[in-house]
This record gives structure tokens, C-alpha cells and sequence, in this order.
């Protein structure tokens, strides 16, 4: 039986010292228990047909707690069913505001009685806790948040938010456990972000539009979910101006109303579908995402040789004359997204020559690339090794690669890897060896 390491073992440890100017705490590489199920795929021919994609996951529980600062309920239309949203919705109660999930709607509206502490069973579940600092203050005049977490793509430092929120006038202490913060009344101020991060972008939309005064965010992210988010404040009374030079301007109001929102489609999603169809040879069409959400997607995936169709309704990618190699660099919006490098990995196993994908966003992002570092000590330094080891991991077999997957990617034993394919234990460790020495001469080379 497959065992995992235990999530909350080194939970409590050097705290501190992970937690560099304000970063996230150290947690094992799954942050969760894996479950014990089994997925078995067998290839059935090329994938062909439509499907239909929800709203986004980025954006979702965002606009929930959004829909703290209205009076009366707030509806989101087009929800997708993630553990997002549960989560969400979870720690939205613990601080006394009604969640209701009907399916593909949502309807979030406050209570009576708002308690301004978000149980430190939630730290590490999900990136949304810090987003809630500048609703519970402009609520209570006080907050507790634990420290966030998310998938494992790097340190996320929270310094930006705390240093936006201390702009504005709050009161911020950052503990062991999580953030506290205190302030009579938000007031407006200019904000310049050293970097264009998603985050604390939204931070500062949430906490600036009950603020007094005006609020100018320079070096704003501007991802879709972020002008989603501005868009369904907007509705909900707040005074907001994009400028196309990532600038954002918050005029704060004294209150918001509840209002009602159809998220747009997830483009994580609708670019996974569009490469499930490529890799196989088929033919997907994908509904409910907009094309401006796909722009950079689609010319990526163009230049590698994929035909569209695009109408209102929906657009599709073929291949009928197959596909090319390609140098793919993720960036902030309007850039390629870092979320889509992982279907695109797999596609670039389809295409003829050596591709090439740079991270950019995220220090642990494309974290089958980290994992592999471990089997060839020479890719840690420069990225250009990292294409190598990409290009070496592809020239193996079958068996090879299922080795170097069960070993290095689910951290499997070597016992656990030869009770899985049938032989012995020996005989792994010789042909784990060897499939090291190959891929080590073929980066030398």
C-alpha cells in the first residue's frame, strides 16, 4: 500500500524561519492526504466532442468574500463545483455570514453578527484568509487571520497586503499563528507594488472601497479574475477606474449593496480541454470561455502548428499536420499564464523537437521540472539544464519513464515501485542506474 508523508507532522517547526518577511509557513511537499484511489486510463482514440466550462476557480471565492461588504444577499451565477468553494464558504460562516451552494449559484449575504476571528483550523487550506482582512475590518474594526496556503508553487509572502493595509491605516501584527489587525476606519492612499501580484491586488480592492477617500494602486495585476472582481464591486456600488497603465483608482463609499454576478468561464480549464483534444488528435470544442481570456493561449498553441475555429459560442484546436516544438516563457497577464504550463507540458511530448518552458512567476511552479532536479544535480542552477533534463525524460521508454515518474514524481520506494511493475526490487535499483547515468550523459552532451 502507497504511504504519504503526514501533513501535519512538521506543521508546528521552524515556523519562523519559513516564514520569511511574512511568507507562508513551511508545509510538506503535499500539503494534504493523497487519497488511497486508483485511476486507471486506457487510451480510447482521439478525444472529440463539446464541453462546456464554469466559472473560474481564481475567481470565485474571491467574489464571495466580495459579497461580504454588500447589505442584503449576493448571488454568483455559473459556479464551479471545486473544494474551493467549500472551504470558502466554511470560513465564511465561521465569521458569521450565510452561504448558501445550490448547485451552480451561490448566495452569500451577512449576518447579524460578525466575529472577526478565522479559526486557525483553516491555515495552509487556501490563499483566501488574507483576502478577508480588509472586509472583517471594515465590518468589526478588528481581524485575526491564520497564514494562507494554496497549491505548492513557491514561498507566497504576504508583505505586499500587510504593508497595503498599514498604508491605509490599519494597525497589523504579524504572530506565530496568523495576521491581526485593527483600525476605526480604512482611509485611501497611494499604493505601488513592486511586483503585479494577483493577490494583494485584490487585497487592496477589497479593503479600499469602504475606505475613506480616494485609493490609486500602481503596478496593479490586471488578470481577468482581478477586472471580474472590480467589475462585481462595481455592481455592488464601488467607484472604480482601470487605467491601462496598471493603474486602478478606488473612490470609497460609505456602503455596498448585494448584486448578482455570472462568472465567465475558467480559462485554466477551457486551455486544458483545447490541449486534450490536441494531444489525443482530436477535436474539442470548448463553450462558456471567452476568447479575450485565451489570446495569448491560442497564439502559443498556433505557433505550434494547431489550426482554430472560433466563433461567439465557442472555439476549437485541431492538428491535422501535427505540431512543433516550441519556447514558452510564462509571465503576468496579458503574458502566458503560469497554470497553463502544465497541460502544455504534456503536449510538448507530442511535438516534433525540444520545446522549451521557462517559469517565470513562481519559484516552485511546474513542480514535476523541481521534482526532477533531485536525479541530476547539475539542472539546480541554470534553466537551460532544466530543458535538457525535459529532453533526456523524453527519450526514454515506456518503462523508464513510468520509473522515473513512480520514483521521482510520487516519491514511491523502490519496494513500492517493483511490486508495481512485477519484478524485483534489485532489479529497480539497476535500472534506476542506469536510466540516471543515461539522462546525465545526455544533459553532458
Amino acid at each position: 500500500m502507497t504511504t504519504h508523508p503526514d501533513p501535519g507532522r512538521d506543521r508546528g517547526r521552524d515556523t519562523a524561519r519559513a516564514r520569511r518577511r511574512y511568507g507562508r509557513r513551511s508545509q510538506p511537499r503535499y500539503s494534504r492526504p493523497v487519497s488511497e484511489q486508483v485511476w486507471r486510463i486506457e487510451p480510447s482514440g482521439p478525444l472529440r466532442g463539446d464541453v462546456e466550462v464554469r466559472g473560474s476557480k481564481n475567481a470565485v471565492s474571491k467574489h464571495m468574500v466580495a459579497a461580504m461588504l454588500g447589505e442584503g444577499p449576493s448571488t454568483l451565477h455559473n459556479t464551479p463545483e471545486v473544494g474551493e468553494v467549500g472551504i470558502t464558504a466554511a470560513m465564511l460562516r465561521a465569521v458569521g455570514i450565510d452561504v448558501e451552494v445550490n448547485g451552480m449559484e451561490i448566495t452569500v449575504e451577512r449576518g447579524s453578527e460578525i466575529r472577526p476571528h478565522v479559526p486557525e483550523a483553516f491555515t495552509g487550506l487556501n490563499r483566501i484568509p488574507i483576502l478577508m482582512l480588509g472586509p472583517l475590518l471594515h465590518l468589526a474594526g478588528e481581524a485575526f487571520v491564520p497564514f494562507v496556503g494554496g497549491d505548492p508553487i513557491g514561498r507566497r509572502p504576504v508583505n505586499y497586503h500587510v504593508d497595503a493595509l498599514r498604508a491605509m491605516g490599519a494597525e497589523v501584527e504579524v504572530g506565530e499563528t496568523g495576521i491581526k489587525a485593527k483600525a476605526k476606519r480604512l482611509r485611501g492612499a497611494r499604493i505601488e507594488l513592486p511586483y503585479p501580484s494577483v493577490g494583494a491586488t485584490e487585497t487592496i480592492l477589497l479593503s479600499s472601497v469602504l475606505a475613506e477617500g480616494k485609493t490609486v494602486i500602481k503596478g496593479a495585476a490586471t488578470e481577468p479574475e482581478v477586472v471580474e472582481l472590480a467589475l462585481f464591486l462595481q455592481r455592488m456600488g464601488a467607484r472604480i477606474e482601470l487605467s491601462p497603465d496598471r493603474r486602478i483608482v478606488i473612490e470609497g463609499v460609505d456602503r455596498l449593496r448585494g448584486a448578482s454576478m455570472w462568472l465567465a468561464g475558467d480559462r485554466i480549464e477551457a486551455f486544458s480541454y483545447l490541449v486534450a483534444g490536441l494531444v489525443t488528435g482530436g477535436e474539442v470544442r470548448v463553450h462558456g470561455c471567452p476568447q479575450d481570456r485565451l489570446v495569448t493561449a491560442i497564439t502559443t498553441l498556433a505557433r505550434m502548428g494547431a489550426q482554430f475555429e472560433i466563433t461567439d459560442e465557442w472555439l476549437c484546436a485541431t492538428a491535422p499536420n501535427g505540431l512543433r516544438a516550441a519556447a514558452v516563457q510564462t509571465d503576468t497577464h496579458p503574458g502566458f499564464m503560469t497554470d497553463w504550463q502544465t497541460p502544455l507540458m504534456v503536449l510538448f511530448t507530442q511535438a516534433e523537437g525540444m520545446s522549451v518552458l521557462h517559469e517565470t512567476v513562481f519559484e516552485n511552479d511546474g513542480d514535476p521540472i523541481t521534482l526532477m532536479d533531485q536525479i541530476a544535480d547539475d539542472t539546480q542552477e541554470k534553466w537551460f539544464d532544466k530543458m535538457a533534463l525535459t529532453q533526456a525524460i523524453q527519450s526514454l521508454n515506456d518503462r523508464e519513464r513510468l520509473i522515473v515518474f513512480l520514483r521521482y514524481f510520487r516519491d514511491q520506494t523502490q519496494s513500492e515501485v517493483a511490486s508495481r511493475l512485477g519484478i524485483s526490487q534489485v532489479q529497480v535499483s539497476r535500472l534506476e542506474k542506469k536510466i540516471l547515468q543515461n539522462i546525465k550523459d545526455q544533459i553532458a552532451q
